[in-house]
């Protein structure tokens, strides 16, 4: 099953699947803008998340240019 079909992400997979670090991936988790969730020692993110995140960067960039 590759990243594109999956519903839930690792976050070695978020990471590439955002184009960003692991390191930043763990920053956005803590600072709730990335949502996830923990299933028995996993944490896991969704693709709807990964894609929540960067809808929001799109349309503050929207914004900052109006």
């Amino acid at each position: 099953m590759t990243t594109q079909t999956k519903r839930a992400l690792s976050i070695l997979e978020a990471a590439a699947y955002l184009g960003i670090s692991r390191s930043q991936v763990y920053r956005l988790m803590t600072d709730g803008s990335l949502k996830n969730v923990k299933i028995g020692a996993r944490r896991l993110i969704t693709r709807d998340a990964c894609d929540a995140l960067l809808e929001a960067g799109v349309n503050r960039d929207e914004q900052d240019a109006a």
